[in-house]
């Protein structure tokens, strides 16, 4: 997939069964690879849109929730110093 400035590649897999946590996949993103495992035509299609839009807004994400958890870790850094001071 090309031409929008984000590179992965594709490969359906139909009839592919994989388990994570008990729950059988139907696609899966490893490294810049989106595995698809649905028999359906129009169902892996589906998911390959889903999973391609999570992935392009993920990369333009990360940065911020970075961002968040970094003042998220401050902030309690600073309440627990702060709950040992008035011990």
């Amino acid at each position: 997939m090309v031409g929008i400035g984000y590179e992965v590649k594709v490969e359906w897999l139909p009839g592919t069964i994989k388990h994570r946590n008990g729950r059988r996949l139907e696609e899966e993103v490893i490294e810049d690879i989106i595995f698809i495992y649905s028999d359906d035509e129009y169902k892996a299609l589906k998911l390959l849109r889903h999973v391609f839009a999570e992935c392009m807004l993920g990369q333009y994400s990360r940065p911020y929730r970075q961002l968040i958890k970094q003042f998220h870790y401050t902030l309690r850094g600073a309440a627990i110093r702060e709950e040992g001071k008035n011990r």
